[in-house]
């Protein structure tokens, strides 16, 4: 009889430290707080490298100005990318289907050259789990394919030419990575140089679309630092064309 006792204390004992462990895993499985935390991290990151990302739960670093053209919640327009390498295929919007990123860059961009590597990585390790387009704005074909030739295994180069879609559509900043979702809507637009903080935020918004909303203002209030303005901050370059002949 008291071994029987024993037995049953012991199990309600085990049962009781399984739930106790098992409370922070379900707190870190919750989507939304999973998303607002990374939402957090990006925010944070972006104050301190002067980017800004544009998110349809929200807008994540220091907001100096706003989107006047495609916008997180916008219907993505048509678009058609020249292969920058002979032999591959030209992209068209027309002919995708399902969630799919694009990243605008020029070789002469000393912030597209930073984030390379961090999205080299990711792709090595499918974080993102969807197409990744590069996009080659405002260079010179040769010095663009110059660059991209270290990557080019890994990764699918485009054209944009005559700078028609970013003339149209873009602020005149880069790099930017854009998160287009299944339904063909605009869900991020990052100005600036993807860190390891922004990849792993791009993943969990891929993985769970329409989760999560950030809002900077339900936060303590802290000490405004000192930021260059965008359009001369180190991370983000200015569009406009090499100089040259």
């Amino acid at each position: 009889m008291n071994r029987r006792i024993s037995m049953r204390l012991i199990l309600t004992a085990l049962m009781i430290a399984s739930v106790i462990t098992a409370l922070p895993t379900q707190a870190q499985e919750d989507p939304a707080a999973r998303i607002h935390q990374l939402a957090l991290a990006l925010h944070e990151d972006n104050i301190q490298n002067q980017n800004l990302t544009f998110w349809v739960g929200g807008t994540l670093g220091v907001e100096e100005f706003a989107l006047e053209l495609i916008k997180p919640g916008s219907k993505m327009p048509l678009f058609s990318f020249a292969p920058l390498f002979k032999g591959d295929k030209r992209l068209e919007k027309a002919n995708l289907k399902g969630a799919y990123l694009l990243n605008f860059w020029a070789s002469w961009c000393e912030p597209c050259r930073m984030e390379f590597p961090v999205l080299e990585k990711a792709l090595k390790k499918d974080q993102f789990g969807i197409p990744l387009y590069f996009v080659n704005v405002l260079d010179t074909e040769t010095e663009a394919q110059d660059f991209a030739a270290t990557y080019r295994k890994q990764m699918t180069f485009l054209l944009d030419l005559e700078n028609v879609f970013l003339s149209k559509h873009m602020l005149q900043a880069i790099p930017q990575t854009w998160l287009i979702g299944e339904d063909g809507v605009v869900q991020v637009i990052h100005l600036g140089n993807l860190t390891e903080a922004g990849a792993d935020f791009f993943e969990a918004v891929i993985e769970h679309p329409g989760v999560g909303k950030f809002d900077p203002s339900d936060l303590k209030p802290t000490p405004k630092p000192t930021l260059t303005p965008l359009r001369k901050a180190t991370s983000i370059s200015t569009v406009k064309p090499p100089s040259g002949p």
